[in-house]
């Protein structure tokens, strides 16, 4: 049974009708393809809005990572102390408290005093400096600074801000003290400035030996000890293993001289024993 292009027609225009309840559009069926009348009739539910371009969507997609991003950085867990606290604040330094100390870490290793005093507008100002030293009397790169005012410790932090320690970790302290345990439960006196840690000899040394060597310098006091081994081991050195000897001077200017002349050195202890010998100031 065959169905003539002028009945298909009315069947289509019928089917139209009776989805859309209002004047149907009118169909032309050809061989290529079906066309409408009267598209503008179609209600706009059926109709898809065109796509946004690209520059668009790119704008939206920013404004929305934006939106975000906000929302991440005012998130404040408050009343949760084990949920984190999210927020960017510009590098502000820390409320001042009632304290006269500052303690500086990660300070480089070749730190001496005279480079914690230059950055004070006022070297008197400080009373005490300690440095921090690890068990190999190797330095922690920490430093407790102690000041004859709290306005004092305030400034100095301010002047670290404007040199070259602008880097370097600074907080300030009540109760908490650097320690130097190591050197203190082994008794040993450290002249701050004055006292040169030379390590490398061979374990064959002996203080009187290594005292010896060195007739050029100025050591302290003879009623005292200048120099004295630092035995950072616990029972029998193992072969290959190098000693500490602590050299105390009669003032800075000496200690010093001596680190720029034996420090990274070959140095002939006795007869063919050579040591490459390490040195530096403990303050």
């Amino acid at each position: 049974m065959s169905i003539s292009k002028q009945n298909l027609n009315k069947l289509v225009h019928r089917a139209f009708s009776f989805i859309f309840p209002v004047t149907a559009p009118h169909f032309q069926i050809t061989r290529a393809s079906v066309k409408l009348s009267s598209i503008n009739q179609i209600p706009k539910r059926f109709v898809q809005t065109s796509l946004p371009s690209r520059t668009e969507r790119s704008a939206q997609n920013s404004s929305n990572r934006k939106n975000v991003e906000d929302k991440v950085l005012n998130v404040s867990n408050q009343g949760n102390p084990g949920n984190a606290s999210f927020s960017i604040e510009e590098n502000q330094p820390p409320k001042s408290l009632a304290t006269n100390r500052l303690i500086l870490s990660y300070l480089p290793v070749s730190t001496t005093k005279a480079d914690i005093l230059k950055i004070c507008n006022n070297s008197e100002d400080i009373t005490k400096v300690v440095f921090q030293y690890k068990k190999n009397l190797r330095f922690s790169g920490m430093c407790e600074i102690t000041f004859k005012t709290v306005s004092a410790a305030n400034e100095y932090y301010n002047n670290t801000q404007k040199s070259h320690m602008l880097r370097t970790k600074i907080d300030y302290y009540t109760s908490y003290r650097l320690r130097n345990d190591t050197l203190n439960n082994a008794g040993i006196v450290i002249y701050s400035g004055k006292t040169v840690v030379v390590y490398g000899f061979p374990k064959e040394s002996k203080p009187e030996l290594v005292f010896s060597r060195f007739p050029d310098f100025e050591f302290i006091s003879a009623n005292s000890q200048p120099v004295l081994e630092y035995k950072y081991y616990t029972g029998l050195m193992k072969e290959g293993m190098k000693k500490f000897f602590l050299f105390s001077f009669s003032s800075e200017p000496e200690a010093q001289r001596f680190v720029r002349r034996y420090n990274q050195t070959e140095f002939h202890i006795l007869g063919d024993i050579t040591a490459k010998l390490e040195a530096w100031v403990l303050y």
